[in-house]
């Protein structure tokens, strides 16, 4: 006599995602890690530990970087000199590779935020509030959404000054928008 067994074979496997699947700032894929989960040294999909870091700089080395952003950014940065950092006592602070920067007044106002790769940007305002960014300005547009996001609210704006304009500024794709004034209010939001 012969039996047979139907235990049916998989087709194909579905996998339920779990917590650890989802990308985060210390989950990349590839990225070496040691028993405890922690970023070891080397290697890793292009993202190094300390890479996302922000440090702070000189007031020469973060002009450097900053004044190599491409043209299309350099109207939202005011290009301010070595001695308008000091005069505001500013600290400035980048990423180690270059790619991503800002600076805090003494009055932790935020200026010279720059980021010349996606997603860096938003990184170097997260450190900035851990600074203690309280305040910032900024042209009305995209970037009052971006700020808004990481919880500064808008306090106050004004008219657009043709006097105070940025060198070369192009009115025919960017308009006269409002100056918007913005002050950390915590949390992020809408």
């Amino acid at each position: 006599m012969v039996t047979f067994s139907l235990t049916p074979k998989p087709i194909f496997a579905i996998s339920v995602p779990q917590k650890s699947d989802f990308l985060s700032p210390t989950n990349y894929p590839g990225q070496p890690r040691d028993a405890r989960g922690r970023w070891t040294s080397g290697g890793g999909a292009g993202r190094r530990k300390g890479q996302f870091t922000f440090g702070e700089v000189s007031h020469q080395q973060f002009i450097k970087n900053r004044d190599d952003l491409p043209d299309r950014f350099k109207p939202f940065v005011t290009p301010y000199s070595e001695s308008d950092y000091v005069k505001m006592g500013a600290q400035t602070y980048m990423t180690p590779n270059g790619k991503a920067g800002y600076a805090l007044t003494k009055d932790k106002d935020l200026i010279s935020v720059f980021s010349k790769q996606p997603g860096l940007g938003g990184l170097g305002i997260v450190s900035a509030i851990r600074n203690g960014a309280k305040t910032l300005d900024c042209y009305d547009g995209k970037l009052p959404q971006i700020y808004r996001k990481f919880g500064f609210r808008e306090k106050n704006r004004g008219k657009w000054d043709k006097k105070l304009a940025p060198k070369d500024w192009d009115y025919g794709k960017f308009d006269s928008p409002d100056v918007v004034f913005m002050e950390f209010g915590g949390g992020g939001g809408k």
